[in-house]
């Protein structure tokens, strides 16, 4: 098993200029019953991050939880730790989250749990109805939604919320409260606070400094795939991958540093400011977003040479309508996403006129 250490910037030895990367590795081998581990560094000229966005799993931090964790071992998983529902059989579970894990994770389990509480926060009248609340409609008559917890009391082993009701006898807790972005291989583009030197990750529930979420405005020899989220990223990265490859064979050019960050800037501005909805896709960014990306690359294409990219499949809107409808009936996709549609008719201003 090998395993990317560090990513750093590489430095001509009698110019001192930067110029690629260095990636520091490990490779770990069992040898008769013996690990053998090698170190060995490498030099590359540009380096793409495709680790995602679900290696650096979320629990929130919430008072006496620790402490219950220490009474109780092994009573509290993440929803990445999540096998199957049969460790749950007769158990009262508490399973905090809203989104897709936490709902079927609850679905599975409300076969032969005794009881099961899904808490949940309120939900935010500024961001889209898709972003997520949509899935709580595939929740069965007999999982009892609750608010958000206020504390964990283990020495009764009861569970309090914010409106005072205390929930007794929990035998199991599930946080599907997602993850966090985080790069231990590129310490240098993590703060724990923003500041003026633009760092990549600072809290890790978004990523800032990258040109429409694919590379790093300071340094564009370092890209990143699939750190979007949303069912969309998975083939919204195809047309990233692309990008990064035109880019780094001069098939395509980048703007300017200063009209990616002023691009970067309004962004933020428009989304609300920093926050983890700000990778969110939806179903209407993702294709203002890909129109932008298949614009900008056929017309590079017309001038370097190069393939011309279809865009999005005439056929998709009405496939995601069907199947959005079929998996959450009570849904109305239209009158959902106004906001997300609202928000994202200025896209070509920002992308456009920048470029």
């Amino acid at each position: 098993r090998t395993r990317v250490e560090r990513v750093e910037k590489r430095r001509n030895s009698a110019t001192q200029d930067e110029e690629g990367w260095t990636l520091t590795l490990k490779r770990v081998e069992l040898l008769d019953s013996k690990a053998k581990v090698t170190w060995w560094t490498e030099d590359f000229d540009a380096v793409v991050v495709a680790t995602g966005r679900y290696n650096a799993p979320n629990i929130p931090t919430i008072s006496g939880l620790q402490e219950w964790t220490r009474k109780f071992p092994g009573t509290v998983i993440h929803s990445r730790q999540y096998r199957r529902p049969a460790r749950f059989s007769n158990q009262t579970v508490l399973v905090v989250g809203a989104a897709t894990s936490a709902v079927e994770i609850s679905r599975e389990v409300s076969h032969s749990a005794r009881r099961i509480y899904q808490s949940i926060r309120p939900a935010n009248p500024n961001l889209p109805d898709n972003a997520g609340r949509n899935h709580l409609s595939r929740l069965p008559a007999n999982i009892s939604i609750v608010p958000e917890i206020r504390q964990f009391h283990a020495h009764n082993q009861t569970v309090e919320l914010v409106n005072g009701t205390f929930l007794e006898h929990i035998d199991q807790v599930v946080f599907a409260t997602g993850y966090r972005y985080s790069f231990p291989f590129l310490p240098q583009f993590h703060r724990e606070t923003g500041s003026t030197d633009r760092p990549i990750v600072t809290d890790g529930t978004h990523l800032r400094a990258l040109h429409l979420d694919f590379v790093s405005i300071e340094e564009p020899t370092i890209g990143f795939l699939n750190m979007n989220w949303g069912m969309q990223s998975f083939t919204y990265a195809e047309y990233l991958s692309v990008a990064l490859a035109k880019v780094w064979s001069a098939k395509a050019s980048l703007p300017s540093q200063d009209e990616m960050w002023r691009a970067h800037d309004r962004r933020v501005e428009e989304r609300g400011g920093y926050g983890r909805h700000l990778q969110f896709l939806g179903e209407d960014r993702n294709s203002a977003n890909i129109r932008f990306f298949v614009g900008w690359l056929n017309d590079a294409a017309v001038k370097f040479g190069g393939k011309q990219l279809d865009g999005e499949d005439k056929n998709y809107h009405e496939i995601m309508t069907t199947w959005i409808k079929s998996m959450y009936p009570s849904y109305n996709l239209r009158d959902s996403s106004k906001e997300e549609r609202q928000s994202v008719q200025s896209v070509d201003w920002i992308y456009g006129e920048d470029w």
